[in-house]
C-alpha cells in the first residue's frame, strides 16, 4: 500500500484562501479545511490528527489566537505544529504569535510555492521529533530491560561494590567490582563531583532517595551521562548503613534533549539563533548594559536583490546563497555578538559591550562588505547588497527589546529609500539619535 500522506488542517474564513492553501498543497498533502474555529477543534481531535495546522490570525468569532490557545492547552492537540497567517507583518504580531507557540508564519498575499515549501518543511521537523520520541521510548525499554548497573555503598567504611555492568558504565574493567567511594571521584567529571556528594549527604541526612544525573570520563577520554537512583538502608536503631541503587545510562536521552533544544531555539536553515532565542539574548545584554553602562548596538538587516535572485534560479540555490551569506557575516562579528535570521532574507546582528560611540561603524562596514562579496553556487556567481538599520541603547527614555527591534527595522527601511548597501543610525521623531 502506499504511504499515507501527511494530513494537513487549514483554518481560514475565506474561501479564496482555502483554495489557494489547498491547491499549494495537493500534490503533497491530504487536506481538510475548516471555516471557523469551533469545526477547526473539532477537526484536530479526530483520528488521524493533523500532522500541521495552517491558522489565519483574523478570523470572526474566535480568532487564531483563540484556537490556537485551546489547541496548546488540549493534551490531544498540544504537539500539533501551527503556522499562522497574517497580513501584518510588524514585530508585534510576531511576538504575540510566539507567545501562542506558533512555529512559524505566512504572510498575505500567499505565494503558493512559499506556502508548499514552508509547511513541508515543518512537518519533516515533526516526522523527526516524533522518531526521536519513539527512539526514546524504546531506548528506554532496552534500558529498564537489563541496561542497569547494581551498586552497594557502605556508609560506615565508604567501601562500594558494583555489578559488571555498573563498572562498564564507568568505563572500568569487568574485574574491578570495589573500590572506596573517594576512588569514585577518578571516574567523575570534576563539575559534577560536588554535586553528587552534595546529593548523597542529603540523601544520609533527610533519607531522602538518591537521584543524580551526572557526567563519567571513560579512561580513553570519551565522556557519558549516567542516571543513579538509591534508598538509604538503616539498621534497627535507625541509623543509615547502606546506600543501594541503580545506574543507567542517559547519554542518548541528554543528545536527544539537547536536538530539541536546538530545534526550538535555532533557525533551521542556517543554524543561526531564531527570534526566540535574540529575544532572550537582547533582554539579558539590555540588562547587562544598565548594571555597567556600556552600550549596545541592535542592527537590522536586509539583503537587497535576494528576491530576485531566488525569483530567477529556485529557492535551492536562494537558500545555499543565504547560507553562505549567514555563514560569512556570523563570522565577522566577534565571539560575544550574536546574528540571528528572523526569516527570509532579514537579519538581527546583536552587538554587546560597546564603550564607544561610533564604534559600532566598523562591524557594520564589515556586514556590509560581507553581504556584498559574491557567492558562487555551482556555476552561478550571485552577488547581493544589505541594507542596515541600527539603534543603540541605552536611551532617553526606556525602551524594550520589541521597540529597539522596530526602531531598527524603520532605520533599515530608511537605508533602503536612500539607495541600498548602505546603513542607517535611528533617529526619534523629533530627530535625535537614541543615545544618552
Amino acid at each position: 500500500m502506499p504511504e499515507a500522506r501527511p494530513l494537513v488542517l487549514i483554518v481560514d474564513d475565506q474561501p479564496v484562501n482555502l483554495k489557494v492553501l489547498a491547491t499549494a498543497l495537493d500534490l503533497n498533502f491530504a487536506v481538510e479545511m475548516a471555516t471557523n474555529g469551533s469545526d477547526a477543534l473539532a477537526l484536530a481531535r479526530r483520528v488521524p490528527a493533523p500532522d500541521l495546522i495552517l491558522l489565519d490570525v483574523m478570523m470572526p468569532g474566535m480568532d487564531g489566537y483563540a484556537v490556537c490557545a485551546a489547541l496548546k492547552a488540549d493534551p490531544l492537540t498540544a504537539d500539533i505544529p501551527v503556522i499562522f497567517i497574517t497580513a501584518r507583518i510588524d514585530a508585534q504580531t510576531e511576538t504575540q504569535a510566539l507567545a501562542h507557540e506558533a512555529v512559524d508564519f505566512i504572510h498575505k498575499p500567499l505565494d503558493p510555492t512559499v506556502v508548499a515549501l514552508r509547511v513541508g518543511l515543518h512537518v519533516q521537523l515533526r516526522q523527526r521529533e516524533q522518531a526521536l520520541r519513539a527512539s526514546k521510548q524504546q531506548l528506554e525499554i532496552a534500558l529498564e530491560a537489563g541496561a542497569m548497573g547494581l551498586w552497594d555503598c557502605d556508609l560506615a567504611t565508604g567501601a562500594v561494590a558494583w555489578s559488571e555492568r555498573h563498572a562498564a558504565l564507568l568505563g572500568l574493567p569487568p574485574t574491578q567490582r570495589s573500590v572506596m567511594l573517594r576512588a569514585v571521584r577518578d571516574v567523575v567529571h570534576p563539575q559534577d563531583w560536588h554535586g553528587c556528594l552534595t546529593s548523597l549527604g542529603r540523601t544520609v541526612r533527610k533519607g531522602v532517595a538518591f537521584d543524580k544525573v551526572y557526567r563519567v570520563v571513560w579512561p580513553d577520554g570519551s565522556l557519558h551521562w549516567l542516571h543513579s537512583l538509591g534508598q538509604v538502608m538503616r539498621n534497627p536503631s535507625g541509623t543509615p548503613r547502606r546506600l543501594i541503587g541503580t545506574t543507567r545510562d542517559v547519554s542518548a536521552l541528554k543528545t536527544y534533549q539537547h536536538q530539541l533544544e536546538h530545534l526550538v531555539h535555532h533557525d533551521v536553515l542556517t543554524g543561526l539563533p531564531n527570534r526566540l532565542l535574540l529575544s532572550d539574548r537582547l533582554g539579558q545584554a539590555m540588562a547587562r548594559a544598565r548594571r555597567t553602562g556600556q552600550r549596545l548596538a541592535v542592527v537590522y538587516l536586509d539583503l537587497d536583490g535576494f528576491k530576485a535572485i531566488n525569483d530567477a534560479h529556485g529557492h535551492a540555490v536562494g537558500d545555499q546563497l543565504l547560507q553562505a551569506v549567514a555563514h560569512r557575516m556570523q563570522q565577522s562579528l566577534r565571539a560575544v555578538d550574536t546574528l540571528a535570521r528572523l526569516g527570509g532574507d532579514e537579519f538581527v546582528a546583536l552587538l554587546v559591550d560597546l564603550t564607544e560611540a561610533d564604534c559600532c561603524s566598523a562591524v557594520s562596514t564589515r556586514l556590509l562588505a560581507t553581504a556584498l562579496a559574491p557567492v558562487r553556487v555551482g556555476a552561478l556567481r550571485l552577488q547581493v547588497t544589505a541594507s542596515l538599520g541600527i539603534t543603540l541603547y541605552p536611551q532617553a527614555n526606556e525602551v524594550d527589546g520589541d521597540q529597539l527591534l522596530r526602531q531598527a527595522d524603520q532605520a533599515m527601511y530608511q537605508a533602503k529609500q536612500t539607495g541600498k548597501n548602505r546603513c542607517h543610525l535611528y533617529q526619534d521623531p523629533v530627530g535625535e539619535t537614541p543615545h544618552v
